[in-house]
């Protein structure tokens, strides 16, 4: 299958997948072949270790979209490529801003102590915002792709449930018993609320202080009329990873665990009915079509001009068995693919990009994986 034209169809790609597989290396790589046919590329990365920036030769970078000088294609068009950074605070605060009623009420909830805890230590904010900020990327209509590299597998299953958490706080008991009747009852005061909340809210001023509460108060007191807003921007959200032009690819490499992750998040992607492009397996080792062993490897060094020196047999026997252990090894990682991925129906498509000698640390590497990516489909 032609991952150009895979990519050519979509506008969201999302490379998931375990720590420590070259997740992050593959969705810069992945954008870069992109930027080379000549599309309006983004990379958003809200992986909390922030390791885009070294791949891209970049020294630091905020949520605001920097630009890479990326080298054109064989095809010769001009195309682009920006890279971002998840900034959970100010995609919050974006959100306010467009559902408030008034700029008063925006700039209440902006300076309101709760909120900035809120926005920044509630769990799920961290992937919620990084679904709302590209939702505010398709919507800008600025890119022809974007490609978001995500955190570990664990914290990747967080930001696949993000929406739909969000969507189901607003019907959760304690939004029901506490948030509901406190905005129904304005600001007549806790007495008025329903005994099991006026309750709730006076053990938790016992914990929490009363000025806690007071902030807390305050902050439901403005959010109203707001709370079907951001509603709404979540099954958008969520509405957008199940478009047929989005695409995961799930990347690992041929070690046993990072398959089995592998196999569990893909189950969870048909759990979620969401559109599935691929595995992507890294560093994989690649059996030689024709060993040499010792005799043709001797005749092969002693052809060489730079050999003017003797061969040693000690040293004949090392590049032997250097290369039946790379034989081995290369046997072993098709028969784990094969284990992990072989009972998935229908078959899946599969990319294997064999190991680099080097670490890939610039753009130039990136370009390199590409093409290897492009010549990889196994299936």
């Amino acid at each position: 299958m032609d991952i150009d034209r895979i990519f050519a169809e979509r506008r969201v790609v999302v490379a998931c997948g375990a720590g420590g597989v070259g997740k992050t290396t593959s969705a810069a790589a992945i954008a870069c072949r992109a930027a080379q046919t000549g599309r309006r590329t983004a990379v958003l990365t809200i992986d909390p270790a922030r390791r885009l920036a070294a791949s891209l030769g970049i020294g630091r970078f905020t949520g605001e979209a920097q630009e890479v000088a990326v080298p054109p294609g064989e095809e010769g068009r001009p195309g682009r490529l920006d890279v971002l950074m998840l900034d959970t605070r100010s995609t919050y605060d974006r959100m306010v801003q467009r559902y408030a009623t008034t700029s008063g009420q925006a700039e209440a909830i902006l300076k309101n102590p709760f909120y900035r805890h809120f926005s920044g230590a509630v769990g799920g904010s961290h992937e919620f915002t990084a679904m709302e900020r590209l939702h505010e990327l398709i919507e800008a209509n600025r890119y022809d792709l974007i490609v978001l590299d995500t955190p570990p597998t664990i914290h990747a299953l967080d930001f696949l449930d993000a929406p739909q958490r969000l969507i189901d706080a607003f019907d959760e008991s304690i939004f029901r018993w506490i948030i509901r009747p406190y905005l129904m009852a304005g600001k007549v005061g806790v007495q008025v609320l329903s005994f099991g909340s006026a309750y709730i809210f006076k053990t938790l001023a016992k914990f929490a202080g009363g000025e806690m509460m007071e902030h807390l108060s305050e902050f439901l007191q403005l959010f109203q009329g707001m709370f079907e807003g951001f509603r709404e921007r979540a099954r958008a959200v969520q509405t957008l990873l199940h478009d047929p032009s989005t695409r995961f690819f799930i990347v690992a490499t041929p070690q046993a665990n990072a398959l089995q992750e592998a196999v569990l998040f893909h189950r969870e992607l048909a759990r979620m009915d969401l559109p599935f492009g691929g595995f992507l397996l890294n560093r994989a080792l690649v059996p030689l079509e024709k060993p040499l062993g010792k005799e043709a490897l001797t005749s092969r060094l002693a052809a060489l001009p730079e050999a003017h020196f003797a061969l040693s047999a000690a040293f004949i026997d090392r590049l032997a068995d250097a290369e039946a252990k790379h034989q081995a090894a290369a046997r072993s990682h098709r028969r784990a693919i094969d284990a992990f991925l072989g009972p998935i129906e229908p078959p899946p498509p599969l990319y294997v990009v064999p190991l680099f000698d080097n670490d890939i640390a610039d753009v130039r590497g990136l370009v390199a994986f590409a093409a290897l990516l492009r010549q990889s489909a196994v299936r």
